[in-house]
């Protein structure tokens, strides 16, 4: 049996931490495994496994804005797609012949897409078993019609109809270039055997998804630098920015301006040494690249991210309460989240130094963000990520056996 998991959309290393783990756990039980991958060049950053065929998956970028022009809001999760290759019939169809031909070249008999819907476009009504990996964000709710994303706002619904309609027309119009059947709905291809949320309930970005297994997220490796906490601290943030987003600086501006007795250690993966000059004082170390978070966690006061999923996860998995500044709708999804359990604050927006103090203060003053964060901490205290992959890897095997 071969497994073929597919990686189109997005570009952080997330990705390939969800999918690794599920792709060992089923190596090792005897099963062949290629990664068709966004970024296989990614690969090298993780210690994995050597015996998969890694291959290029194909996808199309979203194209660069005119200069003065603003994007049109996402409101539904076709939306993304339109960015993706789903704007223009000809071309979705020349990505879908891409497809074709990776499935033509590898013959997998199983595909598990990770934020891959063409994979799941092109395989839908084929021989092929097919299943879906993913934090909540890209396996939305298969239903008719899309939920929007901006659930906590009230849409307009001819509106979001309209927009389903088109791409729908669009991916009919691609399948028939490609003598394919249409779909009766646009949800129709995201239905597959079975759906793996490695998320938790608290976590999903879709607060009405129903009754549905959430499996919480396999242990990834840890890797990056390696520090530890000063002794003596009175409280300790760790932060994970990127650096080239704008809430970038004036949150290292905030943090330099807090007492000298609160420990801050600041992951900035790439970040320029030129924009480190004169953001620097004793009790800050900003480190341009990952860091080991292992020997963080156990006693970190507070986290500061742009709430991806990944770091989520694992925060609220050792108790931390969260500081988030989203810069995507599937960040801002995943903040709204977060905060419902009052287990964090999110802030949309530009944001002053000033203003950044005043959210770090409010998080670490104010006792029901920990305590909510330290309640899914202890709901979720038996679930051992390590046999999170192996339970995936057996209900996979367990599905296409039957």
């Amino acid at each position: 049996m071969r497994v073929l998991f597919a990686w189109e959309m997005g570009r952080n290393f997330g990705h390939i931490t969800q999918i690794l783990p599920v792709a060992e756990a089923l190596a090792r039980r005897g099963l062949k495994v290629d990664l068709a991958l966004r970024n296989p060049a990614a690969m090298s950053q993780f210690g994995g496994s050597t015996d998969f065929r890694v291959v290029q998956a194909p996808y199309r970028s979203p194209g660069k804005p005119q200069p003065g022009e603003a994007p049109p809001p996402v409101l539904l999760y076709s939306d993304d797609l339109l960015h993706c290759g789903y704007n223009d019939a000809s071309s979705l169809a020349t990505l879908m012949s891409e497809w074709e031909s990776l499935f033509e070249q590898l013959q997998p008999d199983v595909i598990v897409a990770q934020a891959a819907p063409t994979a799941l476009l092109v395989s839908h009504g084929k021989k092929y078993r097919r299943f879906t990996l993913g934090r909540g964000y890209d396996i939305p709710p298969a239903t008719s019609p899309q939920r929007p994303l901006r659930h906590w706002e009230t849409g307009d619904p001819l509106e979001l109809a309209s927009r389903e309609a088109r791409i729908l027309s669009t991916i009919n119009a691609a399948l028939q270039i490609r003598g394919r059947e249409p779909l009766t709905t646009f949800s129709d291809f995201l239905k597959v055997e079975k759906t793996f949320l490695c998320a938790l309930k608290e976590t999903d970005h879709y607060p009405d998804r129903g009754r549905v297994p959430y499996y919480g997220s396999p242990a990834t490796s840890d890797s990056g630098t390696e520090l530890m906490w000063a002794p003596g601290a009175v409280q300790r943030i760790f932060a994970y920015i990127r650096p080239e987003k704008k809430v970038s600086i004036p949150v290292i501006q905030a943090l330099l301006r807090l007492p000298a007795n609160i420990d801050i250690i600041v992951a900035a993966p790439g970040v320029n040494d030129s924009v480190l000059k004169g953001l620097k004082r004793p009790g800050v170390r900003i480190i341009s690249g990952p860091v080991r978070l292992g020997p963080l966690l156990p006693h970190c006061d507070l986290l500061i991210s742009h709430a991806s999923s990944g770091i989520c996860n694992t925060a609220l998995r050792a108790g931390i309460p969260l500081l988030m500044f989203p810069n995507h709708i599937e960040q801002l999804m995943q903040a709204r989240a977060i905060a419902r359990q009052g287990a964090g604050l999110g802030v949309a927006g530009g944001m002053s130094p000033d203003g950044v103090l005043q959210a770090i203060g409010r998080v670490l003053r104010e006792p029901h963000f920990r305590n909510a964060a330290r309640a899914i901490q202890e709901k979720y205290r038996d679930l051992d990520p390590d046999q999170v992959a192996d339970r995936i890897a057996a209900e996979i095997i367990g599905t296409v056996v039957t």
